[in-house]
């Protein structure tokens, strides 16, 4: 499976409130399947653009000063931003 295909798998789980985090609904997505390491990779690349945090509510809290509430909805809005922006750069490159 293409990274860009585990990523709209896994936004789905985002929007339906399945899963809270982006890792966590990638790792639901290649959950014994052919597409494991794929999934290990979406999951470093995310690990290394949080640089050093463990979740984009803590890089927000680094980064920019912000402190949304874990379960706020503008919080998920800006996880689905994120992953729509990672699904795009993936599809760009095939992925």
């Amino acid at each position: 499976m293409k990274s860009s295909q585990i990523l709209k798998k896994a936004r789905k789980l985002i929007v339906s409130g399945q899963r809270s985090y982006i890792c966590n609904a990638v790792y639901k997505v290649c959950e014994g399947t052919d597409s494991a390491s794929k999934g290990s990779k979406i999951e470093e690349y995310i690990s290394k653009q949080l640089d050093g945090t463990f979740t984009l509510n803590s890089w927000l809290r680094k980064r920019h000063g912000i402190n949304p509430s874990i379960g706020s909805r503008k919080l998920k809005q800006t996880r689905l931003a994120w992953i729509d922006w990672m699904i795009a750069a993936y599809e760009e490159k095939g992925d």
